[in-house]
């Protein structure tokens, strides 16, 4: 209630502080989802479900240069079978599922409101003639980096854009907020000195000059746990014409070291090579490095958020050597990795409208992981069907290969009907069906989405849902 109490005032200073003619401007964004999910082959078991969901943003610009953001921490809110008694009657109707807020750490309850971020921004100089800069005081995202400087969210004062002829310098102090490092045991015992808390003081600085054809920078972190900065300097070059060299040297607080040098080169029409060395210190552990997606999907998910998985390089003191090049419509890639002994190997084409890809890793001459695709769109009287199949095996799931095939129809054949979509997927291994899966979904023109399902795992499901943004 104090930090809404302060945005608040603070919202009404800055209303009265200008004139009618430079009025404040809101803008408020967001979006409320409710879904509905029942069981239909056992009612009795597992009654109906409901979902909200429910996320706002609010913007009050005072005059061009002035803001005021607030995001509230999403409301999820589902409706807990568990609580049914035997008469059907509710007794607790509501159950908060979400737990933990995942950016502030902070305990969600249901229909409370609980802010995710609060923070004034600004545009402009310090002083007269000054260089413009963006400044951010309260809930901020610290990234300057992926090697020092990845703090996430933490509350504290942030300035962005300062130039002086080629030289950019961006600075921020923070002093909590923010996810503390989770660590696996084995971590723990390998990492000792890595637990730190979220409620430490860090400064940090960011210095950027570019002199063309090269791009230098520098990353220096103090956290107040630590006896000593982190620091990171980065380079970048273009001495050729289709030829870039980059590379890093970075100290943690233990003062243990890593540095690394790339080469890229385009050695003749679509054929380029990469070739890399590095060196790292085992104990290389800065506190607010970046972790790896390793899977590609877009995130790092927590059992991705290992001391082993950095981000800006892998451990290990070794080389790295690969080749990437498109031959008669068919793009290939191949990477060694050393010490890890690594290869991966990568094609993908299309033939008669198929598109046609594979993968294989080996780790000491050992295969790893494999997987090929086929895919193909085509059309049918009546709908758009796009059909896949998947071959895949991952050694340390076992040594089975995994067969699915899976298949989408867009329906267009029924007029009243044009949001209609069909789909179903089957898993096989050794010939046995593992799982499956098939349903049915229809988006209507208001905007409600029904669909209905079945899967070996689940059941048949009805759903029905509809999400708003504004």
């Amino acid at each position: 209630m104090k930090k809404i109490a302060l945005l608040v005032a603070a919202a009404l200073v800055l209303t009265l502080a200008f004139p009618a003619v430079a009025a404040p401007s809101i803008q408020l964004s967001g979006s409320l989802e409710t879904k509905l999910k029942a069981r239909l082959d056992e009612p009795n078991q597992k009654p109906l479900e409901s979902e909200n969901m429910f996320n706002l943003k609010l913007g009050l610009s005072a005059g061009e240069k002035t803001k005021i953001g607030l995001e509230l921490a999403p409301w999820e809110i589902k409706q807990d079978p568990a609580t049914l008694t035997e008469g059907g009657d509710v007794g607790v109707p509501f159950k908060d599922v979400t737990g933990k807020d995942p950016v502030t750490n902070v305990p969600l309850f249901p229909w409370t409101l609980s802010l995710r971020k609060a923070y004034l921004e600004t545009q402009g100089s310090f002083w007269n003639g000054g260089p413009e800069v963006k400044t951010t005081l309260g809930d901020m995202t610290v990234n300057q980096g992926p090697i020092v400087g990845d703090l996430g969210n933490r509350k504290g004062v942030q300035i962005e854009g300062f130039k002086v002829g080629p030289v950019g310098v961006d600075a921020f102090y923070a002093w909590e907020g923010g996810l503390a490092r989770i660590l696996n045991a084995d971590d723990e015992n390998k990492y000792p000195q890595v637990k730190i808390p979220n409620t430490d003081r860090v400064a940090g600085l960011r210095v950027k000059a570019a002199v063309n054809p090269v791009e230098l920078g520098l990353n220096v972190v103090r956290s107040e746990s630590a006896e000593r900065p982190e620091y990171a300097v980065t380079a970048k070059a273009m001495p050729a014409e289709k030829l870039t060299l980059d590379g890093f040297y970075a100290v943690d607080r233990t003062e243990a070291k890593a540095y690394k040098v790339n080469a890229t080169a385009e050695v003749m029409p679509n054929v380029t090579l990469t070739a890399g060395y590095r060196v790292v210190d085992d104990a290389f552990l800065p506190l607010y490095a970046s972790r790896a997606d390793s899977d590609k999907s877009g995130a790092v998910e927590a059992d991705e958020w290992t001391n082993d998985n950095l981000a800006a390089v892998r451990r290990g003191t070794g080389y790295n050597l690969g080749v990437e090049t498109t031959q008669a419509g068919v793009h290939l890639k191949a990477d060694y990795d050393d010490p890890q002994r690594e290869i991966n190997l990568a094609a993908d084409t299309q033939l008669s409208g198929i598109k046609l890809a594979a993968e294989t890793k080996l780790r000491d001459q050992q295969l790893s992981t494999a997987s090929f695709t086929a895919e193909k769109g085509f059309a049918l009287p009546g709908a758009d069907v796009t059909g896949k199949y998947q071959a895949s095996i991952d050694r340390s799931q076992g040594e089975d290969v995994t067969h699915e095939l899976s298949a989408e129809a867009k329906i267009n054949a029924i007029p009243q009907l044009q949001g209609l979509t069909l789909n179903g997927k089957v898993d096989v291994v050794r010939g046995e069906v593992t799982d499956y899966e098939t349903g049915a979904k229809y988006l209507a023109p208001n905007g409600i989405e029904l669909g209905v399902s079945h899967s070996k795992t689940d059941g048949t499901q009805a759903t029905a849902g509809l999400k708003v943004e504004f």
